[in-house]
């Protein structure tokens, strides 16, 4: 018998007991035994690797492969140790060795995708995740990884079943936290806080379980018991930066402000000029500061906080982007372009800039018994930008929606309608508020010929303002400077007039300031538009329960209020940029 085998033998015992020094120990000692003993090699490589020493295992496996380059599990832990030290890309090239090498190895397609992931490219990962899924079906890691791509690659829609399958393979507090928050993000919010809840069973002292209960309760109405939440986390020697500024946000016009305001003084005082972790903060002190009418001293913590944002806007970019969706439906040829075979009129779209009142006018007519509103959908966006594969086109989503047939615009209508509809089944239109849709009107008036459009609208410098003074997603690239909300917002108009031609009275105007002074008639007005009979629910908005997940929630708690028209002439001063990039809009 080789005096390397018994080595191995009892490495792998101390290994399994979590004895990973005593292993490494043999297992050194089993490579100058043999030197040429790939086996040895390899699991001092993964012993090493599990070690937390990702650096020290690449030449061990290198070793490895020298001795026996047709070991796939070799590849794959090579592929392990480039992706802990960062080296996505080589670890990638290392997982698609070792598939090619053995196709049927489950953590060989699982580690692909998450070395995609980890290059954010989610969309490419789902089918290495999805592979590594059917060929370990009881694996909680791959389903989770594959939820995760799904949510980042596709949609929040698409992604809760896979959440959900984690959750019945593994129910731990990172799986429950991640199901309510998909949750969330689909209107669920019920179902959301019984993740948390059942999390928070599971690892009650977890900071992060608590702070994800705090979100839901407050997204149900339930601001109270959301804040004494918060406030006792952010109280914490330990609280993040992101902790406190998740205080702050939410405790704006409650008795917790002053506190509030001290917590974010205090945590900023901390930080070194230039942290991440003074964004939060920052858009958190510039709201009280708005809120005693030091509109200066606001705008100051705003624009620092802007400038703390990635600055990666591109004016240019835009413009072009612009330019190609209206190049693609000439207002001469849009009546003759393909059109869906069948009409559903379950869809409701209220499209606009964000900050526009779209979730306001969500909240009202998400009020009708026969009405649902499910938030911010990427849903329909996905979709657009699968429709040139769809159709085997090599070209932009604008320009592939000309080129396709009435029955791939039929196909692409049914599966929205269908992930809409598991969201609210029981109701008779179901109200999508995401504002970027405005972008994608021409796909969607040829493919869901029955949905209803309601374009939200609301003063150009309103609207700028309070995008400036929201911290919004990375997506929102623009955002992040007055010049490119400026140019965002010249495009977003131009764009709106050009549909506002093809479209004409399918359009349904909602002005935000027509909202506020008449909300009863600008009510009905949009109820009648959108196929149903009145009903007074729909102003009961602000004591209704119910999800609201951006960053409005705050406002639509309360009453119709007027204090935010003509916002901007408090910080007229100091937006000299936005008005003279807006001048001939205004």
């Amino acid at each position: 018998m080789s005096r390397v085998l018994p080595l191995l033998v009892q490495s792998g015992r101390l290994r399994r007991a979590g004895d990973l020094a005593g292993a490494e120990r043999l297992l050194v000692q089993a490579t100058r035994l043999d030197p040429r003993h790939a086996g040895a090699f390899h699991d001092l490589g993964q012993v090493l690797i599990e070690s937390g020493r990702p650096s020290d295992a690449l030449p061990v496996l290198a070793r490895a492969l020298a001795l026996r380059p047709e070991n796939a599990g070799a590849h794959t832990d090579r592929g392990r140790a480039l992706r802990a030290l960062g080296r996505s890309p080589e670890a990638e090239a290392a997982f698609r060795a070792a598939i090619s090498l053995d196709a049927r190895q489950p953590r060989a397609w699982a580690e692909l995708g998450l070395s995609l992931m980890a290059q954010r490219r989610d969309s490419a990962a789902i089918p290495a995740l999805t592979r590594a899924a059917e060929l370990n079906p009881r694996d909680a890691e791959s389903r989770f990884a594959l939820a995760r791509a799904v949510d980042g690659g596709v949609c929040a829609t698409a992604a809760l079943p896979h959440f959900r399958r984690a959750v019945e393979l593994a129910r731990t507090p990172r799986t429950l936290v991640a199901l309510g928050e998909c949750l969330l993000r689909v209107s669920k919010p019920r179902e959301a806080f019984e993740a948390f809840d059942e999390a928070a069973g599971l690892e009650p002292g977890s900071t992060q379980v608590r702070a994800a209960r705090a979100r839901a309760l407050e997204a149900l109405g339930k601001r109270d018991e959301a804040l004494d939440i918060l406030a006792e986390l952010a109280a914490r020697a330990e609280a993040t930066p992101g902790m406190i500024a998740q205080y702050a946000l939410s405790a704006r016009g409650t008795e917790h402000s002053e506190r509030a305001h001290r917590r974010v003084h205090e945590a900023m005082s901390r930080l070194p000029h230039g942290s991440p972790g003074l964004i939060g903060l920052c858009y958190a002190l510039g709201g009280f500061l708005d809120d005693q009418g030091d509109y200066a001293g606001a705008f100051e913590a705003y624009r620092r906080a802007n400038t703390l944002l990635p600055q990666t806007f591109d004016a240019g970019a835009l413009d072009a982007r612009f330019d190609d969706i209206i190049g693609a439906f000439p207002r001469e040829r849009f009546a003759a372009l393909p059109r869906a075979e069948v009409s559903d009129r379950t869809p409701v779209f209220i499209v606009g800039m964000p900050r526009s009142g779209t979730t306001l006018l969500e909240r009202i007519l998400g009020g009708h018994p026969r009405a649902a509103g499910v938030g911010e959908l990427s849903n329909l966006i996905m979709l657009a930008v699968s429709l040139p594969a769809r159709i085997g086109v090599d070209t932009t989503p604008s320009r592939a929606v000309p080129m396709a047939t009435p029955a791939a615009l039929t196909a692409l209508a049914a599966e929205y309608v269908s992930s809409i509809r598991t969201l609210a089944p029981e109701a008779d239109r179901v109200i999508d508020k995401m504002p970027h849709n405005f972008m994608h009107l021409g796909l969607i008036s040829l493919a869901l010929p029955g949905a209803s459009l309601i374009h939200s609208r609301r003063h150009p410098l309103d609207t700028c303002l309070s995008i400036y003074t929201t911290w919004l997603r990375e997506s929102h690239d623009y955002a992040a400077s007055l010049p490119g909300i400026a140019c965002m917002y010249r495009n977003y108009h131009r764009l709106m007039r050009h549909w506002s031609a093809l479209l004409g009275d399918r359009l349904i105007d909602a002005a935000y300031e027509d909202i506020v002074a008449d909300t009863e008639g600008s009510a009905r007005r949009i109820i009648n538009a959108i196929g149903l009979e009145w009903n007074d629910s729909c102003l009961g908005f602000h004591t209704r329960s119910g999800v609201v997940a951006t960053a409005s929630v705050r406002q639509v708690r309360r009453p119709i209020y007027s204090s935010s028209i003509g916002r901007w002439r408090n910080y007229e001063p100091f937006i000299g940029e936005l008005v003279d990039g807006l001048r001939d809009l205004l």
